[in-house]
């Protein structure tokens, strides 16, 4: 897609340069014959020249354009995974009985990321109990998140007691994000 998108680019420039030559020069120099005298073409051939330019400009940039939306750079991976880990150590987070993080972690890179590459390519996987590897298509390299959670004393949830039975503290617990460059 990037090599169509350069195509259409330099197709574009041809045209901008065959608009805006002289017509009757170009057709003196590479006519067969020469010597005999040649009508200007009509001023639609410069206009047609500079449309297909024009056209030709606009599809190769919105193809350039579509190319950045559909993958990642590593930078636009650092930065998200950055700012998803600033957001994840901001306040203190119910743990998730059935899952680990990784469901959260990918929901605030995707959030983070709104914009820069599509959200559909990122990947997290679990090294191991605390360990997260983050890639995304067409960045370079992965990222690696350390989480360890700690309880707090604020936040949580009472959950009332069946019958008898007291209430049942549910914690809050307070996230503790690491971020390094390449493989966990």
């Amino acid at each position: 897609m990037t090599f169509l998108a350069w195509m259409l680019l330099a197709v574009a420039a041809l045209f901008a340069v065959l608009g805006s030559v002289n017509q009757q020069w170009l057709r003196q120099r590479f006519s067969s014959d020469r010597g005999r005298a040649t009508t200007a073409p009509s001023g639609w051939y410069r206009f047609l020249f500079l449309l297909a330019a024009a056209l030709a400009a606009y599809q190769g940039g919105k193809g350039l354009w579509s190319v950045d939306k559909t993958s990642w750079s590593t930078g636009e991976l650092r930065d998200s995974v950055h700012s998803a880990a600033s957001a994840m150590e901001s306040e203190p987070r119910l743990r998730d009985a059935y899952d680990d993080y990784s469901s959260l972690i990918q929901q605030e890179v995707e959030r983070a990321g709104e914009g820069m590459g599509p959200y559909v390519d990122i990947k997290v996987e679990a090294v191991d109990e605390h360990a997260y590897a983050v890639t995304a298509t067409g960045a370079g390299s992965g990222l690696c998140m350390d989480v360890s959670a700690t309880e707090s004393d604020q936040g949580g949830m009472w959950v009332p007691g069946a019958g008898d039975q007291p209430p049942t503290r549910v914690p809050a617990y307070q996230l503790t994000v690491h971020v390094a460059e390449g493989e966990c």
